[in-house]
C-alpha cells in the first residue's frame, strides 16, 4: 500500500511540475494511430498526442517539431530521412524515441574493437554462452521439478474438470519448433473443441473463439494450461524463460516475412518470456520478435528472475490472455 500511494505521489508530482508532455508519432498508418492509442491509453492524461502523421521531409515537419515535447519514431522509413528528423529534434531540443528495427537490436550492446586507428563495432551472434547455458538448465530442472510436485494436485482437479466439460483427451499435443528449429510435441490442458482443427487447419485463436470450451476459457484466462510444459522443461526440450514456441506452419509464414526470424530459435523456446509479460496474444508478431531478440541480446539470470516475477503479474491481466481480434473481410 506504501509503494502504491508513493508511486501515484510521485506521477502527481511529476505532472504538475512538468505538465502534460505534448507528443508527435511518425509512423505508417494504420500501425502510428495504433501506436499512439497505446500511447494515450497508458499514460493516465500525462500524455497528450497531439499529432499522427506518415514520414515527409524534415522540412515539413518543423512547424510540428517545434510545438511538442517528445517524438515517436515508430515505423521503418528511409535512413536518411531518419537521420534529417533526428538532427531536427536534436536542433529543437526534443525528446525523441525510436521503435528499433531488428538491425539496431543487434548492434546494441556491440563491443568496440579498435583496428589501429579505425574503431569498429563487432557484432557477434545473439546466443548465450556455454555457462549461461548449463546455468540455466540446471535451474530450469530445479524449478521444475518442484513446481511439479507443488502443482500436482491442481493438474488432477483440473484434469477431472476436463472431462466433465467436454469430450476428448486431456492432454493436448502440439508440433512446436524450439532451439535450432529442431521439432518436439508442447504439452498443455485441452482448452478448444475436439478436433477444433479438422476442417480449418493450422489458425489462430480469437477473440470469443467458439471452439474454446468454458473449462478452456478459465485455464487460459490463468495460464494453467500451460502446466504440463513443465514435463517438457524436464526433457529439455523448453526453458522456463525464451521465446514462446511457435507452431512450424507459422514459423516458415513469418521468416517470409521476417528474415531475422531464425535468430529466436539460437536459445531454447519458454514457458514464458519477455514477449509474454510486456505484449499480449494478440501483438504482432514483429514487435514479439522484436522483444524476443532484446531478451537474447540482453540475458542474466537476473532478466530471467525479472521476468519470472512480471509473469505473475501477467496472470492477472485479461488482455495477456485475449486471441487475436477477428479481422472483418
Amino acid at each position: 500500500m506504501l509503494l502504491v500511494g508513493w508511486r501515484g505521489l510521485v506521477l502527481y508530482v511529476f505532472k504538475r511540475v512538468q505538465g502534460v508532455k505534448h507528443v508527435m508519432v511518425i509512423g505508417y498508418m494504420p500501425k502510428a494511430q495504433e501506436f499512439a492509442q497505446k500511447l494515450q491509453n497508458i499514460s493516465k492524461g500525462w500524455i497528450d498526442v497531439k499529432y499522427v502523421l506518415e514520414p515527409q521531409t524534415a522540412e515539413d515537419l518543423v512547424q510540428y517539431i517545434k510545438v511538442v515535447d517528445t517524438i515517436y519514431l515508430y515505423s521503418k522509413m528511409d535512413e536518411n530521412l531518419k537521420s534529417e528528423i533526428i538532427k531536427k529534434a536534436i536542433e529543437f531540443k526534443k525528446h525523441i524515441f525510436i521503435a528499433p528495427d531488428f538491425r539496431d537490436i543487434l548492434v546494441s550492446r556491440a563491443r568496440v574493437i579498435q583496428f589501429d586507428d579505425v574503431a569498429t563495432l563487432s557484432i557477434e551472434q545473439p546466443e548465450l554462452t556455454s555457462e549461461q547455458k548449463l546455468i540455466k538448465r540446471v535451474c530450469d530442472v530445479l524449478l521444475a521439478s518442484v513446481a511439479l510436485v507443488v502443482s500436482f494436485p491442481i493438474m488432477i482437479l483440473i484434469a477431472i474438470a476436463i472431462k466433465l466439460d467436454s469430450e476428448g483427451p486431456v492432454i493436448y499435443r502440439q508440433k512446436r519448433v524450439t532451439e535450432g528449429e529442431r521439432e518436439f510435441y508442447v504439452l498443455k490442458f485441452r482448452t478448444m473443441v475436439k478436433d477444433a482443427e479438422k476442417m480449418t487447419g493450422p489458425v489462430l485463436a480469437t477473440e470469443n473463439d467458439p471452439r474454446i470450451t468454458r473449462v478452456g476459457r478459465f485455464l487460459r484466462a490463468t495460464r494453467l494450461d500451460e502446466i504440463p510444459q513443465l514435463v517438457n522443461i524436464l526433457k529439455g526440450e523448453m526453458s522456463f524463460i525464451g521465446p514462446r514456441p511457435e507452431r512450424p506452419y507459422f514459423v516458415e509464414q513469418f521468416k517470409k516475412l521476417y528474415p531475422e526470424y531464425s535468430l529466436r530459435h539460437n536459445v531454447k523456446a519458454g514457458l514464458t518470456g519477455l514477449a509474454q509479460v510486456y505484449g499480449k496474444y494478440a501483438t504482432s508478431p514483429e514487435d514479439k520478435l522484436r522483444l524476443d531478440l532484446i531478451y537474447i541480446k540482453n540475458y542474466s539470470v537476473f532478466l530471467d528472475i525479472k521476468i519470472l516475477l512480471l509473469t505473475l503479474k501477467t496472470i492477472f491481466t485479461k488482455e495477456a490472455a485475449e486471441g487475436v481480434k477477428n479481422q472483418k473481410q
